[in-house]
């Protein structure tokens, strides 16, 4: 059987009002993009602003970035879809989201994927 996959994009942005920006853009569009780029689902979620460490509960050191973080959610349905995206959509859809949130301006990107069980 095949498995689903899992793909997240957590995003740190150095404001709140960039980060609403980004937000925002996910959800005029970009999201919507990645469905009909072979996704089942997606959504947002604006995530907590500092990581915490599991061991002492504190603040973990994380690059100094102290704004908000966001993480773009997506379900694929197998491996496949997912590699079509990659290969056929994703690279006009990352092109996008970097000349509208360059790294330039203080936001790194991460992105995560994986097999749901």
């Amino acid at each position: 059987m095949a498995h689903r996959i899992s793909y997240s994009v957590i995003v740190s942005l150095p404001t709140a009002g960039l980060a609403a920006d980004y937000v925002a853009w996910l959800l005029g569009g970009h999201v919507q993009a990645v469905i009909r780029g072979g996704a089942s689902s997606g959504e947002v979620v604006v995530l907590d602003a500092e990581p915490t460490s599991p061991e002492t509960g504190g603040p973990t050191a994380n690059g100094g970035v102290a704004g908000a973080r966001v993480m773009a959610h997506y379900v694929f349905a197998s491996r496949a879809v997912f590699d079509e995206y990659v290969r056929l959509y994703a690279p006009a859809l990352r092109a996008e989201g970097l000349a509208k949130f360059p790294p330039s301006t203080g936001v790194t990107y991460q992105r995560l994927v994986g097999e749901i069980q």
